[in-house]
């Protein structure tokens, strides 16, 4: 009697699991792990665990892989032979992250319009046109009419359903790919300039940090957003872990992964969780944000002794930095009810979670910070020929840069009392370095941003405590 397989798994890349079981022939069958139904990212044990029951659920009978397809064998039409029975079997069998935004965008914005009832093959340009033009006059659910943005998105699903029947040859050509020119808006907000009003101010970003009347887990969350300038999903799924106090001349944080909530077709019923899905980040980008020092100071004040208040334990290092009262990632619906509340709390006007986003990028280049090294740590670099894989700024080049950014001043009365010496002042490693630096600063032809005075603790920092060439603090101007 042969040994009992097992089933294998491995991690093909960070976060992306691969599971693996033996057929009877002998051969190998493979596939991708689903995201964790809790949200939580897939470590080897469950991973080890999910490809046993894969192998024992195929020697018992109980799955059954799917027949291979016959070379040079007819293709079959699609069940329904209409655009919308073709368009939905297409996203159900949809396997990456975001598949249920395509199955959502077939569902609620194809299906009931005329067009799903058009015989497949019969389609032309005209029906997609008639199509996109309803779309335009269609009622959105948050107000006024569907933006440009969302329309889109819509037609770019319809037309890579499209793609793919013309590759299993259901179609010879595809009517996508002969719409008129316009005939799908522009990618652009839905009220041009409103991201303009989107902008914190020093004072509000000081209110939103240090308010008491806020909740202290959500002021955290509000300082990492700002101080790195990430979307909201990579700040939810960031894990201690991810925080290296010890990097000179600024602590470093990694962002490599989002988390967002699995979008469902119809209400989540009563008493059911939604489901979070933990993939890489919107851009597939790993970006490494120097910790600022206002930063520094409220990370190691948390770790030291408000996580363990809240939660009632010491965090570990797989732990989120900043999750819900609940132990999970936090989710963009409920955080942005919940900055609806805190901006009223503290008499702000309430502003979008993306806000923070745009607040760190247009702060930081009115300081005259670099753009390409702001742009490193916000976004995925862009990548013209080899050469731009050396030409990456140098770390300490990013930290400088990053110093620019004014986040105010700490509170006297903040101090983190139960942090280590070593997390309350990593954050001021840049400022005891600034005089090593100077010099290749100015050679460089940079303002400098000046030397730090306040010793070695974090309490009370801010721009407008360090000696330089500028006495008042980045973007703002002396009267």
């Amino acid at each position: 009697m042969g040994r009992r397989r097992t089933g294998t798994a491995w991690e093909k890349s960070p976060g992306v699991w691969i599971a693996a079981i033996t057929l009877a022939d002998g051969t190998r069958l493979t596939q991708r792990m689903k995201p964790r139904p809790n949200g939580q990212p897939i470590d080897k044990a469950y991973a080890d665990a999910r490809a046993r029951e894969w192998q024992r659920a195929y020697d018992e009978g109980e799955w059954k892989p799917p027949p291979k397809p016959v070379p040079g064998a007819p293709v079959q039409p699609p069940e329904g032979h209409t655009t919308g029975g073709w368009a939905r079997q297409w996203a159900e069998a949809l396997t990456h992250a975001t598949a249920a935004d395509d199955l959502y965008a077939v569902t609620q914005y194809l299906e009931g319009d005329p067009i799903a009832a058009r015989p497949l093959q019969a389609l032309t340009t005209a029906d997609l046109v008639g199509w996109v033009e309803r779309l335009k006059a269609r009622k959105s659910r948050l107000g006024g009419t569907l933006a440009p943005r969302s329309i889109s998105r819509f037609a770019g699903t319809l037309g890579r359903a499209l793609d793919h029947a013309v590759s299993l040859g259901l179609l010879p050509t595809s009517p996508y790919d002969r719409l008129p020119k316009g005939t799908i808006p522009a990618i652009r907000d839905k009220v041009p300039g409103a991201r303009r009003t989107w902008r914190y101010s020093i004072e509000e970003i000081s209110a939103l940090l240090w308010d008491r009347r806020i909740p202290r887990d959500r002021r955290v969350t509000y300082a990492l957003a700002f101080a790195t300038g990430g979307r909201f999903s990579e700040i939810a799924a960031l894990r201690w872990s991810d925080w290296e106090p010890a990097v000179q001349p600024l602590g470093r944080l990694t962002l490599s992964r989002g988390v967002t909530e699995k979008r469902r077709i119809g209400k989540r019923p009563a008493g059911t969780p939604p489901e979070r899905v933990e993939k890489g980040t919107k851009t597939g980008a790993v970006k490494e944000a120097p910790v600022h020092p206002v930063l520094a100071h409220v990370l190691a004040a948390w770790r030291g002794e408000g996580w363990q208040a809240l939660f009632g334990r010491a965090p570990t290092p797989t732990d989120l930095i900043v999750p819900n009262r609940k132990g999970a990632a936090r989710l963009a619906g409920s955080s942005w009810n919940l900055l609806q509340r805190d901006c009223t709390a503290v008499g702000i006007r309430p502003r979008k979670l993306h806000g923070t986003r745009h607040t760190t990028i247009r702060q930081a280049r009115d300081a005259g910070a670099d753009r390409e090294a702001i742009r490193g740590i916000t976004h995925a670099a862009p990548s013209k020929d080899a050469f731009d894989g050396y030409d990456d700024p140098s770390w300490e080049r990013v930290c400088r840069e990053v110093l620019k950014l004014d986040l105010g001043a700490i509170p006297d009365d903040s101090a983190p009392d139960s942090a280590t010496a070593a997390e309350a002042t990593s954050g001021n490693a840049m400022e005891r370095s600034e005089s090593e630096i100077k010099s290749s600063r100015a050679a460089s032809g940079r303002a400098a941003s000046g030397t730090c005075a306040s010793g070695s603790s974090s309490r009370g920092w801010s721009p407008a405590r360090c000696r330089g060439t500028r006495s008042a603090p980045p973007g703002r101007r002396r009267s």
